[in-house]
């Protein structure tokens, strides 16, 4: 379950008052504010601001951040050197050096904050959202090394676009956290899609959720040691100053809407416009090849010595 039980239980509430009442109308209009709530705010996260077909957001009346705005380069270059100090390079869960700053919540998907909070309020709480939006709002935390990861290239991908997530586990001590690495599967739906009335639950679920499988998905990615890496497995991320440990809450925000993105395709109706983050230029299919198209050709030998080393180790 990613939403919590009990606020998806009042919401249920609201809609047996009205069926037993026969009010099927206002039955129809609460699912027809939900589904645009939902669909708004997903793909804000999931399309880093992009947003399609949107109803009106929650007023938030929090003092206005410049988060709202594209962030400077120089801050984000800085930010960048930070993580890539702090993990001297390497990845955090392959090992690789040459590894690339992530962000744990994209800085872009603020600009439609008021869409996301709007998600996190119908499903998660007024509390929850609250929560949150302080912490988005904190500059000093979404623009530092506490919204960053270091991960490989195949891996940043991955994230970006909720074919992957992490789910905090605990913290330990003021230096670092333990996270559970995650690969997640694509579902059948996309935000666009009609369910027809008598579709089966299981015809919707990404492949072997349906079937109580231990995880959603193999993992096509190696660690320097040559072992493949698997759903499951747990990870610490330290840091020797503890401000710069990647944040916990919002690797929670993030493990939340990564497996709602992922479940619902959000990510597969991504907009071809202009992008803000600094993502560009690379893509991998959904089997992990790498599409790289610049001109450039030191990442490209550098995946290549990453998938060779490691089919070297397994042989």
């Amino acid at each position: 379950m990613i939403a919590p039980v009990d606020q998806l239980r009042s919401k249920l509430a609201t809609i047996e008052t009205s069926f037993c009442n026969k009010d099927f109308e206002e039955v129809a209009d609460i699912f027809d504010q939900w589904r645009d709530t939902a669909m708004a705010g997903i793909q804000a996260f999931a399309n880093r601001g992009q947003r399609f077909g949107a109803s009106n957001p929650i007023t938030d009346n929090s003092p206005a951040s410049s988060i709202r705005e594209r962030p400077a380069k120089r801050q984000k270059d800085n930010a960048s050197k930070l993580c890539k100090q702090r993990d001297a390079g390497y990845c955090h869960f392959t090992g690789m050096p040459n590894s690339e700053a992530t962000h744990i919540f994209p800085i872009a998907a603020a600009k439609s904050l008021d869409y996301i909070l709007s998600l996190l309020e119908l499903f998660w709480g007024s509390d929850t959202a609250a929560r949150f939006s302080a912490l988005i709002r904190h500059q000093n935390i979404t623009e530092s090394g506490q919204n960053l990861l270091s991960l490989n290239r195949q891996l940043h991908w991955w994230f970006d676009n909720a074919r992957m997530a992490l789910k905090p586990l605990r913290k330990i001590g003021d230096n670092s956290i333990e996270v559970q690495l995650h690969r997640l599967k694509q579902g059948n739906l996309r935000p666009s899609s009609l369910i027809p009335d008598n579709q089966p639950l299981y015809g919707l679920l990404p492949s072997g959720v349906a079937e109580n499988s231990y995880c959603w998905g193999g993992i096509s990615a190696h660690r320097n040691s040559g072992l493949q890496l698997e759903t499951g497995q747990t990870f610490r991320l330290r840091a020797e100053n503890p401000r710069d440990v990647p944040d916990f809450d919002l690797l929670q925000l993030s493990w939340d809407l990564l497996r709602v993105v992922a479940i619902c395709g959000a990510a597969e109706e991504q907009s071809i416009e202009e992008d803000d983050d600094d993502d560009d230029d690379y893509s991998y299919d959904d089997y992990g090849n790498y599409n790289y198209e610049d001109d450039g050709n030191e990442v490209n030998m550098r995946m290549w010595d990453e998938d060779d080393y490691a089919q070297l180790r397994q042989w």
